[in-house]
């Protein structure tokens, strides 16, 4: 079994113990995944003068509370702190803010396998 193995994404290629077992499409044309956006931080008119931002206030006070979607409809709309909200666990529907597999530098483990995926 593979659990407790590292796994590795590196220069477009998947590891799995330092074994090579995959390949990361940079084209995004085989694994059917949208390219990821550039998503910004833009903030509510009313935060500049009140000296709030997505960086701190949003990350704490914001993001706890789902970025208030479905709740504040300016928010839904204009996706305020996009980016800060999308690194916390609550991005708005459809956005993917992030660097996206062909540039992802990552190293993890494995912590639970399947016997079938997919059937």
């Amino acid at each position: 079994t593979d659990v407790g193995k590292a796994v590795t994404v590196q220069g477009n290629k998947i590891y799995v113990d330092g074994v090579h077992v995959s390949d990361v499409d940079p084209n995004y044309s085989g694994n059917q995944l949208s390219t990821p956006i550039t998503c910004t931080n833009e903030i509510p008119g009313n935060w500049g003068w009140q000296g709030k931002d997505c960086e701190n206030h949003a990350r704490v006070y914001v993001v706890p509370q789902n970025c208030f979607q479905g709740v504040r409809s300016d928010w839904d709309e204009q996706r305020f702190c996009q980016q800060t909200c999308f690194d916390g666990g609550s991005g708005f529907p459809g956005d993917d803010c992030s660097v996206g597999w062909p540039n992802l530098n990552f190293v993890g483990y494995i912590c639970n396998v399947r016997d079938v995926v997919g059937g």
